[in-house]
Protein backbone atom coordinates (compact mmCIF):
# COMPACT_ATOMS: atom_id res chain seq x y z
CA UNK A 1 0.00 0.00 0.00
CA UNK A 2 2.87 2.36 0.79
CA UNK A 3 4.46 1.73 -2.62
CA UNK A 4 1.15 2.33 -4.41
CA UNK A 5 0.58 5.61 -2.60
CA UNK A 6 4.10 6.72 -3.39
CA UNK A 7 3.62 5.90 -7.09
CA UNK A 8 0.35 7.85 -7.17
CA UNK A 9 2.01 10.88 -5.63
CA UNK A 10 4.91 10.71 -8.11
CA UNK A 11 2.48 10.44 -11.03
CA UNK A 12 0.40 13.38 -9.84
CA UNK A 13 3.46 15.51 -9.33
CA UNK A 14 4.74 14.70 -12.82
CA UNK A 15 1.39 15.40 -14.49
CA UNK A 16 1.11 18.75 -12.72
CA UNK A 17 4.38 19.81 -14.25
CA UNK A 18 6.09 20.11 -10.89
CA UNK A 19 8.74 17.90 -12.35
CA UNK A 20 10.19 14.64 -13.36
CA UNK A 21 13.11 13.25 -11.42
CA UNK A 22 16.75 13.19 -12.34
CA UNK A 23 18.93 10.08 -12.37
CA UNK A 24 19.44 10.27 -8.63
CA UNK A 25 15.70 10.55 -7.94
CA UNK A 26 15.77 14.24 -6.99
CA UNK A 27 12.69 16.16 -8.22
CA UNK A 28 13.49 18.62 -11.01
CA UNK A 29 12.32 22.22 -10.87
CA UNK A 30 9.36 23.04 -13.14
CA UNK A 31 10.09 24.78 -16.41
CA UNK A 32 9.86 28.56 -16.03
CA UNK A 33 9.17 29.05 -19.75
CA UNK A 34 7.35 27.10 -22.46
CA UNK A 35 9.46 24.86 -24.70
CA UNK A 36 11.77 26.86 -26.94
CA UNK A 37 10.32 25.24 -30.05
CA UNK A 38 6.86 26.57 -29.14
CA UNK A 39 8.18 30.09 -28.59
CA UNK A 40 10.18 29.97 -31.83
CA UNK A 41 7.26 28.99 -34.05
CA UNK A 42 4.96 31.42 -32.29
CA UNK A 43 7.36 34.34 -32.77
CA UNK A 44 8.00 33.41 -36.40
CA UNK A 45 4.31 33.06 -37.20
CA UNK A 46 3.38 36.37 -35.60
CA UNK A 47 6.29 38.21 -37.24
CA UNK A 48 5.40 36.94 -40.73
CA UNK A 49 1.68 37.65 -40.34
CA UNK A 50 2.27 41.14 -38.93
CA UNK A 51 4.82 42.06 -41.60
CA UNK A 52 2.56 40.80 -44.40
CA UNK A 53 -0.35 42.81 -42.98
CA UNK A 54 1.71 46.01 -42.90
CA UNK A 55 3.43 45.68 -46.26
CA UNK A 56 0.34 44.52 -48.14
CA UNK A 57 -2.18 47.02 -46.76
CA UNK A 58 0.03 50.11 -46.64
CA UNK A 59 -0.62 53.00 -48.99
CA UNK A 60 2.70 52.71 -50.78
CA UNK A 61 2.09 55.83 -52.84
CA UNK A 62 1.48 57.98 -49.77
CA UNK A 63 4.44 56.44 -47.95
CA UNK A 64 6.73 56.92 -50.96
CA UNK A 65 5.85 60.63 -50.99
CA UNK A 66 6.68 60.82 -47.27
CA UNK A 67 3.25 61.20 -45.75
CA UNK A 68 1.87 62.04 -43.24
CA UNK A 69 3.59 65.39 -43.42
CA UNK A 70 5.45 67.14 -41.97
CA UNK A 71 6.58 64.33 -39.65
CA UNK A 72 7.52 61.70 -42.22
CA UNK A 73 9.20 64.22 -44.49
CA UNK A 74 11.25 65.59 -41.59
CA UNK A 75 12.35 62.09 -40.56
CA UNK A 76 13.56 61.28 -44.06
CA UNK A 77 15.32 64.61 -44.57
CA UNK A 78 17.19 64.34 -41.27
CA UNK A 79 18.04 60.69 -41.95
CA UNK A 80 19.45 61.68 -45.32
CA UNK A 81 21.61 64.32 -43.64
CA UNK A 82 22.96 61.75 -41.18
CA UNK A 83 23.69 59.25 -43.97
CA UNK A 84 25.36 61.80 -46.26
CA UNK A 85 27.12 64.15 -43.85
CA UNK A 86 27.09 62.46 -40.45
CA UNK A 87 25.22 65.44 -39.00
CA UNK A 88 21.72 65.74 -37.63
CA UNK A 89 20.03 68.75 -39.18
CA UNK A 90 17.47 69.94 -41.69
CA UNK A 91 18.55 71.93 -44.72
CA UNK A 92 16.13 74.82 -45.27
CA UNK A 93 17.45 76.86 -48.17
CA UNK A 94 20.90 78.11 -47.16
CA UNK A 95 20.20 77.45 -43.48
CA UNK A 96 20.65 74.39 -41.31
CA UNK A 97 18.07 74.07 -38.56
CA UNK A 98 17.63 71.62 -35.71
CA UNK A 99 14.88 69.01 -36.25
CA UNK A 100 11.95 68.88 -33.84
CA UNK A 101 12.41 65.21 -32.94
CA UNK A 102 15.17 63.22 -31.17
CA UNK A 103 17.77 61.60 -33.44
CA UNK A 104 16.93 57.96 -32.67
CA UNK A 105 14.51 57.18 -35.49
CA UNK A 106 16.36 59.19 -38.17
CA UNK A 107 19.55 57.36 -37.16
CA UNK A 108 17.87 53.99 -37.75
CA UNK A 109 16.56 55.20 -41.11
CA UNK A 110 20.04 56.48 -41.95
CA UNK A 111 21.42 52.98 -41.40
CA UNK A 112 18.82 51.65 -43.82
CA UNK A 113 19.87 54.25 -46.38
CA UNK A 114 23.50 53.23 -45.88
CA UNK A 115 22.77 49.59 -46.70
CA UNK A 116 20.98 50.54 -49.91
CA UNK A 117 17.30 50.99 -49.06
CA UNK A 118 15.79 53.63 -51.34
CA UNK A 119 14.26 56.66 -49.58
CA UNK A 120 10.87 55.84 -51.13
CA UNK A 121 11.02 52.37 -49.52
CA UNK A 122 12.04 53.44 -46.02
CA UNK A 123 8.49 52.98 -44.79
CA UNK A 124 9.05 49.22 -44.97
CA UNK A 125 11.56 49.52 -42.11
CA UNK A 126 8.72 50.60 -39.83
CA UNK A 127 6.86 47.40 -40.62
CA UNK A 128 9.82 45.30 -39.50
CA UNK A 129 9.76 46.84 -36.02
CA UNK A 130 5.98 46.55 -35.81
CA UNK A 131 6.17 42.87 -36.71
CA UNK A 132 8.86 42.37 -34.09
CA UNK A 133 6.60 44.00 -31.49
CA UNK A 134 3.77 41.59 -32.32
CA UNK A 135 6.17 38.67 -31.86
CA UNK A 136 7.43 40.02 -28.53
CA UNK A 137 3.91 40.52 -27.20
CA UNK A 138 2.93 37.02 -28.23
CA UNK A 139 5.96 35.40 -26.60
CA UNK A 140 5.47 37.44 -23.42
CA UNK A 141 1.81 36.42 -23.18
CA UNK A 142 2.70 32.77 -23.78
CA UNK A 143 5.34 32.85 -21.03
CA UNK A 144 2.92 34.52 -18.60
CA UNK A 145 0.19 31.97 -19.31
CA UNK A 146 2.68 29.14 -18.79
CA UNK A 147 3.82 30.50 -15.43
CA UNK A 148 0.28 31.16 -14.20
CA UNK A 149 -1.38 28.11 -15.73
CA UNK A 150 -2.76 25.22 -13.70
CA UNK A 151 -2.93 21.59 -14.60
CA UNK A 152 -0.49 19.34 -16.35
CA UNK A 153 2.09 20.05 -19.01
CA UNK A 154 -0.42 19.59 -21.81
CA UNK A 155 -2.89 22.08 -20.38
CA UNK A 156 -0.19 24.67 -19.67
CA UNK A 157 1.23 24.27 -23.16
CA UNK A 158 -2.19 24.75 -24.75
CA UNK A 159 -2.90 27.81 -22.58
CA UNK A 160 0.47 29.32 -23.50
CA UNK A 161 -0.09 28.82 -27.22
CA UNK A 162 -3.59 30.27 -27.09
CA UNK A 163 -2.56 33.32 -25.05
CA UNK A 164 0.43 33.97 -27.31
CA UNK A 165 -1.59 33.77 -30.52
CA UNK A 166 -4.38 36.01 -29.21
CA UNK A 167 -2.05 38.67 -27.78
CA UNK A 168 0.29 38.72 -30.76
CA UNK A 169 -2.46 38.63 -33.39
CA UNK A 170 -4.26 41.51 -31.70
CA UNK A 171 -1.28 43.74 -32.41
CA UNK A 172 -0.27 42.07 -35.67
CA UNK A 173 -3.68 42.62 -37.28
CA UNK A 174 -5.09 45.57 -35.34
CA UNK A 175 -6.30 48.39 -37.55
CA UNK A 176 -4.32 51.19 -35.91
CA UNK A 177 -1.02 49.28 -35.58
CA UNK A 178 -1.23 48.15 -39.20
CA UNK A 179 -1.81 51.71 -40.37
CA UNK A 180 1.12 52.98 -38.32
CA UNK A 181 3.32 50.17 -39.65
CA UNK A 182 2.80 51.41 -43.19
CA UNK A 183 4.14 54.90 -42.51
CA UNK A 184 7.47 56.48 -41.61
CA UNK A 185 6.39 57.30 -38.07
CA UNK A 186 8.32 56.01 -35.06
CA UNK A 187 5.38 54.90 -32.88
CA UNK A 188 5.73 51.14 -33.28
CA UNK A 189 9.51 51.23 -32.98
CA UNK A 190 9.35 53.22 -29.75
CA UNK A 191 6.63 50.90 -28.43
CA UNK A 192 8.84 47.88 -29.17
CA UNK A 193 11.79 49.16 -27.16
CA UNK A 194 9.55 50.39 -24.33
CA UNK A 195 7.92 46.94 -24.13
CA UNK A 196 11.30 45.21 -24.11
CA UNK A 197 12.45 47.54 -21.32
CA UNK A 198 9.39 46.70 -19.20
CA UNK A 199 9.76 42.95 -19.73
CA UNK A 200 13.47 42.93 -18.93
CA UNK A 201 12.99 45.15 -15.89
CA UNK A 202 10.27 42.88 -14.55
CA UNK A 203 12.44 39.82 -15.03
CA UNK A 204 15.39 41.45 -13.29
CA UNK A 205 13.33 42.74 -10.35
CA UNK A 206 11.09 39.74 -9.74
CA UNK A 207 13.68 37.01 -10.05
CA UNK A 208 13.93 34.86 -6.93
CA UNK A 209 17.72 34.93 -6.95
CA UNK A 210 20.51 36.89 -8.55
CA UNK A 211 22.28 35.44 -11.54
CA UNK A 212 24.15 36.49 -14.64
CA UNK A 213 20.92 36.40 -16.63
CA UNK A 214 19.17 38.79 -14.26
CA UNK A 215 22.09 41.22 -14.44
CA UNK A 216 22.04 40.95 -18.22
CA UNK A 217 18.31 41.63 -18.23
CA UNK A 218 18.83 44.77 -16.13
CA UNK A 219 21.51 46.01 -18.50
CA UNK A 220 19.32 45.22 -21.49
CA UNK A 221 16.41 47.08 -19.91
CA UNK A 222 18.56 50.17 -19.46
CA UNK A 223 19.70 50.00 -23.08
CA UNK A 224 16.11 49.66 -24.32
CA UNK A 225 15.02 52.63 -22.20
CA UNK A 226 17.81 54.70 -23.71
CA UNK A 227 16.74 53.75 -27.25
CA UNK A 228 13.08 54.48 -26.49
CA UNK A 229 13.98 57.92 -25.15
CA UNK A 230 16.11 58.60 -28.23
CA UNK A 231 13.18 57.66 -30.43
CA UNK A 232 10.49 59.73 -28.73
Amino acid sequence: MGDGASASVDLAVTDAGVGQRDREGVPLEPRSLPPRADLAWLATLLFVVALAARWSSADGRAAATFRPRPDALEYVASAQAIADEGRYHLQVGPHRVRPRYPPGWPSILALALKVGVAPQQLWRVTGLFGAALAAVLGVAAAAAAWRLGLGGQRERRLAARLAGVVAGATWALGRLPVRLGGTLLSDETAALFATLALLMSGWALLAAHRSGRQVGAAVGAGACIAVAVALR
